[in-house]
């Protein structure tokens, strides 16, 4: 490879391996996001079902995206090592 090559490889920003969101940003985003479905499905079910039952919904629906998002961490973090 010649010297200019090396230089464009070793300037690329994308290519440090770096996660480009914090761990405090995506756990906050996150529990915000699972806050706003519980909230959402809890409304939207209200119409149809009595409160307590559209509630436990939404926070079924709520848990799953925490589920989620800690079974692809814990890839994540198996597979970076």
């Amino acid at each position: 490879m010649s010297k200019k090559k090396k230089r464009q490889v070793e300037q690329d920003p994308f290519a440090t391996g770096q996660p480009w969101l914090s761990m405090k940003s995506g756990i906050i985003t996150m529990a915000v996001v699972s806050v706003l479905m519980v909230v959402w499905v809890t409304w939207q079910g209200s119409y149809s079902k009595p409160l307590g039952e559209s509630l436990l919904w939404g926070l079924v629906f709520g848990g799953s995206l925490w589920i989620v998002f800690l079974l692809f961490l814990l890839i994540h973090r198996l597979f970076r090592r």
